[in-house]
């Protein structure tokens, strides 16, 4: 017993171009429907990646203030997209050298471009800066200060085309990731 299947109408074997056009149809549709939510997601990691990174820098900065019992800060650059850990020398903030331990273009990081830093309460210098204690110092006068008691404290908004977060640092060298607009932390 001898069965040929016959697939087509002249008995050719394949796709007939209905089927082809109902793929591609349909792989055009969810296409359509997936790209949209990949750039979203890309742009959801930016905005987490980039705050992490600034929360990871302050840490850092705090923790080499406490190490070297110095005042340390980090230098927010939000019109080259860059952080960097910074030193008091007593008159201006100075970049870490090489001669300190430290290279100062190593300890330049980064951020995305598509994620806009808004820091508020920095002072001219744009520098939050820690003590040898981890305590937060204000450096928006001619040399840093500890904050007093009531006093508002500087803040982050990192914002993306998807969304915003706040990260927020205490008088004592806290600092907290928290949704943009609350105080929970995240």
């Amino acid at each position: 017993m001898n069965m040929k299947r016959r697939d087509s109408l002249n008995g050719r074997k394949g796709f007939s171009m209905l089927e082809a056009v109902v793929v591609v149809a349909i792989s055009l549709t969810l296409g359509t429907i997936s790209v949209p939510q990949i750039f979203k997601t890309l742009q959801r990691q930016r905005l987490a990646s980039t705050s992490r990174e600034l929360m990871t820098t302050l840490e850092a900065a705090r923790f080499v203030a406490v190490l070297r019992q110095d005042v340390f800060g980090v230098r927010i650059n939000d019109a080259d997209h860059t952080v960097e850990v910074v030193h008091w020398d007593g008159n201006a903030w100075q970049g870490l050298t090489i001669n300190g331990g430290y290279d100062t273009f190593s300890n330049r990081k980064q951020l995305s471009p598509d994620v806009t830093i808004l820091a508020t309460g920095l002072g001219e210098a744009n520098v939050l800066a820690f003590n040898g204690k981890g305590e937060l110092l204000s450096s928006s006068s001619s040399s840093p200060a500890l904050y007093k008691s009531g006093t508002t404290t500087p803040a982050f908004t990192l914002t993306s085309p998807t969304g915003s977060c706040d990260i927020t640092v205490n008088r004592f060298g806290s600092v907290k990731l928290v949704p943009h607009g609350s105080s929970v932390q995240l």
